[in-house]
Order: structure tokens, then sequence, then C-alpha cells
């Protein structure tokens, strides 16, 4: 839906379409260095961003263009970054036929902003490639850089994240937020607050804003729900507040078995870019049995959809269990470790190292219901036994701890155990822990281990979310002051993820995994 109330008969928009077909070639891919030859929806989106009023002034302030995940939307801003560094962007005065004249803005603050470097990276790069290898890269002054790009009148464009220092007092003229659905932390969602402030300091460059996404997951307040939030809350009145929010979804009634219902309705979301997208390659990927179909709507349909199912569905999670499956003394295993100290659960789970890895609970101390719990804690001394116990019956080849609350033990671990290795497993690095998970997703929907079907393992992995950041999706509670507790199933992915990495390499020397 583009924004309400829109008129196209009086824009600067086809200035601008003519000037990047004319100077901008398309950046890294498989078109690269080809000549940018932009679609009906693009130039639909591009006329609307540079609307103007009777006066010539613009009348967008702030821009979003939603579509599904491979439309190229980073590569659009890109291009509007590029327009915005040097092309006619702004309104100087009509023509003897009453059209818009256009020309560039006066000393262009940029700033390409998204949720880490490499990310921040991807419309940055794309821009700077492009005022490299177009016939644009011949402008006078222009200097193209890794980190940042000055331009001929002293302006400038660089890559930002919230990591970068304070942009309090900054003077941008133009701001992306790229993959504006993964902006869910509060640092992200202030960054995106900050530009936006300092947009409003340069009136007379007219400043704006441009957020590209696929749609978020709701409930996680990222940028591209509250903005989606703020469409739907303005209605009419997108115009007199200068909003335009172009999204395209598909429809939401259809069998999602069908492919052919499936296909027509990626064709809707995907518009004009249906003509090169590989719709049989994506049919093929909703009906692998990995693919989770919230997440196949919200990537590739457009369509905001919350992740409501189980990590694992409890049928796939049955059928790896192998009761009878016994781990006799001294057979090689890794231990995973997740304690606390009274609120969640602590849980010690084994895994078998070798090809067929089996997981199997070794001790769990969950806090009773009701009063019983009132001023309960961790049997500590009962847990330290249990552990004691797993080394004395089994070849432990690394005892792995998320060690918060219990670093005392570790330490006495590691002193008593001379002949084991005891580690630490970061599972509040984000991406270290993302790919621990990912890799037991694998293990565990493909055949890739198997499980002694204890029922309290099962109802923790029930209990397990995938929430989605930046730096890859990791299981969490399903609230945060959720009492359905998730410990044991932490602990099964530490103890997986080690006992195949030694599978891998034997006898290695300790390290503190994910601290580095």
């Amino acid at each position: 839906m583009a924004a309400r109330g829109l008129q196209l008969d009086r824009t600067l928009g086809p200035l601008v379409v003519e000037w990047i077909e004319s100077n901008l070639v398309h950046g890294p891919g498989d078109v690269q260095g080809q000549r940018i030859a932009l679609d009906d929806e693009q130039v639909k989106f591009v006329f609307g961003c540079y609307a103007l009023d009777d006066h010539g002034r613009r009348l967008i302030r702030r821009a979003v263009f939603s579509r599904p995940k491979g439309r190229g939307k980073s590569e659009l801003a890109a291009i509007l970054v590029c327009a915005e560094a040097l092309g006619p962007v702004r309104f100087r005065g009509w023509d003897d036929d009453g059209r818009p004249l256009g020309g560039p803005v006066q000393a262009p603050y940029i700033v390409c902003c998204a949720t880490e470097e490499g990310q921040a990276g991807h419309v940055y790069q794309a821009a700077a490639f492009m005022l490299q290898e177009g016939s644009v890269a011949a402008t006078k002054g222009l200097d193209v850089g890794l980190t940042r790009t000055f331009l001929p009148d002293g302006g400038k464009f660089v890559p930002l994240t919230a990591r970068a220092t304070s942009k309090e007092g900054g003077r941008e003229s133009f701001g992306v937020f790229d993959e504006s659905h993964l902006f869910t932390t509060p640092e992200l969602v202030r960054l995106h607050e900050t530009v936006r402030r300092n947009l409003s300091k340069r009136r007379t460059a007219e400043p704006w804003s441009l957020e590209v996404s696929t749609m978020y997951a709701p409930g996680e307040e990222s940028v591209a729900e509250l903005s989606h939030r703020y469409s739907e809350s303005i209605g009419e009145k997108a115009m007199s507040v200068g909003f335009l929010f172009d999204h395209v979804e598909a429809p939401s009634e259809f069998d999602f078995e069908n492919d052919d219902e499936l296909r027509t309705a990626l064709r809707v979301a995907y518009g004009a870019a249906a003509e090169w997208i590989d719709l049989e390659r994506l049919i093929a990927e909703a009906r692998d049995p990995q693919t989770r179909e919230a997440d196949f709507r919200r990537y590739f349909l457009n369509q905001p959809t919350a992740r409501t199912e189980t990590w694992i569905a409890p049928d796939v999670w049955a059928s790896r269990a192998r009761r009878h499956r016994l781990v006799e003394d001294e057979t090689e295993v890794v231990l995973g470790f997740d304690g606390s100290y009274n609120g969640d659960s602590t849980a010690l789970v084994g895994c078998t190292a070798g090809d067929e890895p089996h997981l199997f609970l070794v001790g769990a101390w969950e806090k009773p219901d009701g009063a019983a719990g009132r001023d309960w804690t961790v049997p500590r001394e009962e847990v330290k036994a249990r552990v004691h116990e797993a080394m004395d019956r089994w070849k432990v080849l690394e005892l792995a701890c998320d060690p918060p609350g219990w670093h005392r033990e570790i330490d006495e671990w590691a002193e008593r155990y001379a002949d084991t290795v005891t580690t630490e497993f970061a599972t509040n690095r984000r991406a270290f822990m993302a790919a621990a998970c990912s890799r037991f997703y694998t293990a565990a929907t493909t055949g890739g281990l198997t499980h002694d079907g204890d029922e309290r393992l099962a109802r923790h992995l029930a209990n397990t979310r995938l929430k989605e950041t930046p730096e890859g999706a990791y299981v969490v509670k399903d609230g945060r002051m959720s009492p359905r507790k998730i410990d044991l199933a932490v602990a099964a992915v530490i103890a997986f993820d080690r006992a195949a990495w030694h599978t891998q390499h034997p006898r290695v020397a300790k390290v503190v995994w994910g601290a580095v």
C-alpha cells in the first residue's frame, strides 16, 4: 500500500530517475556493473519520495519501502544514497512549462544506518561501488573510501551503527535504515530516534529518512513494527505529516500447502521482481522440512508473522527418542551445564561423542510450584555431587558450563578434574549461541541426534521460542518473566555442540568457548 493521498503530478521523480539511469550501475551481485533500469514499482516509489507541494517544498520526511527478501531493497537504498549525494534531488524553480527543476543538496551529510558494521556496509559498499563504476565516477572532487566517501562540495556519506559514538549534534541531510525489522534492541531504536532528530535540524536542506525492510515479527517492537503501527494510526493523514509507507505483501487467504496458490501469492509479493526471482526455488524452500511457515511468510511473502510455534515440534523431538539406548560406563561424553540460583532451573545434560550423538539427562533441579518454591534455592551441594558422579562414571571429554552465578564451582571443577577440560560456554554471546542453536536444530530435525526421551527435557524444549537478532536466531523463553523454563534445552544445546566439536577435534587443549 502506498501512502494514502499521494499525488504524483508534481515531483522531482522524473529528474531523479533519469539521473539514476544515466549515471549509475548495479552494485555487487549477479548484474553488477550493468546499467540500472528501475522497474515500475521502484519508479513509482522514487516519484513519491520526491513529491512537492505547490511551493516546491518536499512533502515526504519519512519513507518506508517494505518488500520480501531478495527484492533488492538495500540496493534501492544505495541508489538513493548516490542520488542524494550528487543528483538533482532538491527543488530549484520551475521551467517554462511549469515543471519543477532540480539541483543537488548543499553539503549533504548522509548516514547509512544498520544493526552492525557488516550490515551497514551493505548499503554503503553498494553505493560506493556505484559511484566508482558508473559514469558518475568522473565527477571532480569525488573521493570514495572504505569507511567514508567525501563529496565535491564538502559533503560526505558514511556507514553508521549503534556502536558508533553518539550522533547527537549531527547535521544529516539523509538517513537510511537498512532491514529495520532487525532494529529490536534499545540501542538500535535510540539510533533511529537520534538520527531522525538530527534530520530535523537542517531545514533548508529538506532532510528525510528512508527505511527498507522485510516485515517484522509482531511483539518484538522493532523499528519496522513501530513504523507500520504509525502508518496504520495516521491513515488518511499520512501526506499531511509527510510519511510514505510503501508496502506490498501476499494475500492473507490462500492455501499455503498448494504449490499453485503459493506461486500466485509469491508473484503478488514480489511484484515486478517476480519476473527474475526464482519462484520455483522459493516453493522448494517452503516445502523443506526445516523451513518454518511463519519465517517463510515473513521473509518471502512479506507478511508480519509472529514466532508463535515451538522451536522444535514436539512430534519431531519425540521421533528421535531412543529410550532403550544406554550410555555405558567409560563412554566418551560431554556434559552441558546451565545453572541458576533460585528463579530458573539448573540442568546437567550429557551427550555422547562420536558419529551417533545421544543426549541424556544427568540431573535437573527445578523450582517447585506454589508455596514450596517460595524460599527455594538450587541445592548446590547436590549439583556438585551429581557432577562428581558423572565424572567418575563416564570418560568426560569436557564439562561446558554457562557460567553466570556458578563461577566459584566452575573454578573448583577445573581444579579438581585435572584430566578433563572444564570450560565456559558463553550463551550470552548472540552470534555464538545462534550458531550452536542452528546446528542443534539441524541435527534434531534431520536425524542427526537421538535422546533418552526424558519428559523434562522435552517440556523445556517445547517452552523455547526462537529470537531473531542481527547476529542470528537463538532460543529464549516465551517472555522475560515467563514461568516456563528452558534451562534443560540450553544445556542440551551446549552438550550437543561441544560433543560434535570433540568428535571432529579429538584431544584438543582447554579453551574458553565463546569468551573471545
